[in-house]
């Protein structure tokens, strides 16, 4: 709609959905993943 809402529900719209780059699910839980393997790295390497 011209306004920017929905014309089926009056919300805002919110753009389109994200399915590649940075901010995906995927994405976010292998940067997780990779730092929590840094974590653990460095705390092996602290210890010797």
């Amino acid at each position: 709609m011209a306004n920017g809402r929905c014309k089926m529900h009056g919300g805002l719209s919110t753009g389109r959905p994200i399915v590649s780059g940075m901010y995906t699910k995927k994405a976010k839980a292998d940067r997780a993943k990779l730092r929590e393997l840094i974590r653990a790295v460095k705390t092996l390497l602290s210890k010797n």
